[in-house]
């Protein structure tokens, strides 16, 4: 296989994609690869104009841990780069994998520290490309999945840039060796346990042992995948300015229906992520499509995933947050002059004129909040009948979903009002009069 000669004009062209970037976090784990991104970094610091940082995130994983982020400011020091370490706990709850809490931990910390135009640097190269590439491949991933690891992407307010992705890991040893580096070597990672380290021991090897190029090809179909993905992202992007309405977490349904269904699912998924929610997988993505959006208008249809859902009400879809239990005969008192955290959500009243409960009507300030139990009824401001509230919902489009979690607000035992639904009569301001305007923030 043909490698990349690797040196600090390799890093410097790389760098030249942002031109606005003038600070530049650098991800330190002390090992191989990490070391010799901060060796070229260093190399260049005296003449890019980018202050650099590197930041040692030490998970308390490995008895080692200690010594790792001792030995990382023995290096920073002797570099003069200052060196920022933060201390995580990442042992990972039920259900889920180290490995993946261990990089969200991590990942987490470096876009605490990123300010707009930052950029955060990773030393991830060719090999972690190409197994990147057959952990997905194994997973079942369509091309989003395939194209693997992009070489600079948005990153909370900045950037996030890997710019070894073009060199091997025997390069990057070569490079290490050649300048005497001095680095850690984390014995874990020849446990062959984990899927990525099972793939670089035994799988990469045999595959290599019959195409020796097979490294480079593999990073090189990742890059396919990755212009099949730009592909149907700009797709997505033509498909959702049709379905999309002015809250980004609501779409129309009629003009999805109008089209196929594979058009469909790939407008989904730019609207999840658009909104930065984990992504279904491919038997949850199936059910959104047939069982919510082709549901009946009147349907309580909901697909649910790692914390979010999606629920359809008459003509139109929603993505929400999935909503935590709580207790439907709790009572809770409320001074109307303070937010209220309640179990849905969050309830807060501004003084205003000419709307809301009257001020006269509370003249201590003092509310309660409970919630449906069936029967409530109001008699709105204006309306000449009392109201069923199940109806009085229906008429004025509450979703289903939000009827039963709604703060109902009560005075003496008497139902005055509902948020952003009505107050009842004798209770609510006149035109001129102050009153106290309620409003509800669900929790979804």
């Amino acid at each position: 296989m043909v490698d990349n000669i690797l040196s600090p004009d390799v890093l410097r062209a790389f760098l030249h994609r942002f031109p606005e970037s003038k600070n530049c976090r650098l991800a330190y784990s002390g090992g191989l690869d990490s070391h010799v991104l901060l060796h070229l970094m260093h190399a260049l610091q005296g003449d890019i104009g980018i202050s650099l940082t590197a930041v040692h995130v030490n998970h308390g994983l490995q008895v080692d841990a200690g010594e790792w982020a001792r030995h990382c400011q023995r290096v920073c020091d002797a570099m003069n780069v200052e060196l920022l370490i933060r201390q995580v706990d990442a042992r990972a709850p039920a259900g889920m994998s180290p490995e993946a809490y261990a990089r969200k931990c991590r990942y987490d910390q470096f876009k605490a520290l990123m300010q707009a135009d930052d950029l955060l640097l990773t030393a991830h190269h060719m090999d972690d490309q190409a197994e990147t590439l057959l952990l997905q491949l194994l997973r079942g991933a369509g091309p989003a999945g395939l194209a693997a690891m992009p070489a600079d992407k948005t990153f909370g307010p900045g950037r996030h840039g890997r710019p070894l992705l073009d060199f091997s890991r025997d390069s990057i040893r070569a490079y290490a060796l050649a300048h005497e580096l001095d680095w850690i070597e984390d014995t874990s990672n020849q446990d062959t346990g984990p899927d990525r380290n099972y793939i670089r021991h035994r799988v990469m090897p045999v595959l290599r042992e019959r195409w020796p190029a097979a490294t480079a090809i593999l990073s090189r179909v990742a890059s396919h995948q990755s212009m099949a993905r730009e592909l149907l992202e700009i797709l997505a992007a033509e498909d959702y300015r049709q379905v999309r309405t002015e809250d980004s977490h609501r779409l129309m349904i009629e003009p999805l229906l109008n089209l196929d269904e594979q058009r469909a699912l790939n407008c989904l998924r730019y609207w999840l992520d658009l909104n930065q929610a984990p992504i279904p997988g491919s038997v949850h993505l199936a059910a959104l499509y047939h069982e919510v959006i082709n549901s009946r208008e009147d349907s309580e249809a909901c697909v649910h995933w790692s914390g979010v859902e999606v629920r359809r009400y008459r003509d139109t879809l929603y993505l929400l947050r999935s909503q935590a239990a709580y207790d439907p005969e709790s009572c809770i008192a409320w001074d109307i002059r303070e937010p209220c955290r309640i179990p849905t959500g969050t309830i807060t009243a501004t003084r205003v004129t000419g709307r809301g409960i009257r001020v006269q009507q509370v003249p201590d300030e003092r509310l309660e909040i409970r919630f449906r139990r069936g029967g409530e009824k109001i008699r709105p401001a204006g309306d000449a009948h009392t109201r069923d509230l199940k109806k009085l919902f229906q008429q004025q489009g509450v979703a289903p979903w939000l009827r039963d979690r709604m703060p109902l607000i009560y005075r003496d035992n008497l139902l005055v009002a509902v948020p952003g639904v009505c107050v009842a009569e004798g209770y609510a301001a006149g035109e001129q009069e102050p009153g106290w305007d309620v409003v509800w923030q669900s929790e979804a």
